[in-house]
């Protein structure tokens, strides 16, 4: 399992407000979308999805199927499910680096 960096430690004060009570659980991932975009020239994108739902899935699927069978389970519902079932949309911004906007 991976650590946390000193500044996203600090991130995590600002966000709460204060420290945690206990450190939060790392997720071991970065889960990805790749897409094209409606742009006639558009090669691929490639973006990596901080949704708080989908690291509550690995974390609750990995305790639930075990760490060899949670990703099967995983890619069903936010691949096939979320991109075949569902009409799923992106919106980008840039949040990440103007968090004060």
């Amino acid at each position: 399992m991976g650590t946390w960096t000193p500044d996203q430690l600090q991130r995590q004060e600002r966000l709460f407000g204060k420290a945690p009570s206990r450190e939060l659980e790392k997720v071991a991932f970065d889960f990805r979308y790749e897409f094209l975009c409606d742009h006639p020239t558009c090669s691929r994108h490639t973006l990596i999805c901080t949704d708080w739902e989908m690291g509550e899935s690995w974390r609750l699927w990995k305790e639930k199927y075990g760490e060899h069978e949670w990703e099967a389970k995983f890619r069903e519902k936010y691949e096939r499910e979320m991109i075949e079932r569902f009409d799923t949309h992106f919106y980008v911004g840039t949040v990440h680096k103007h968090p004060a906007s």
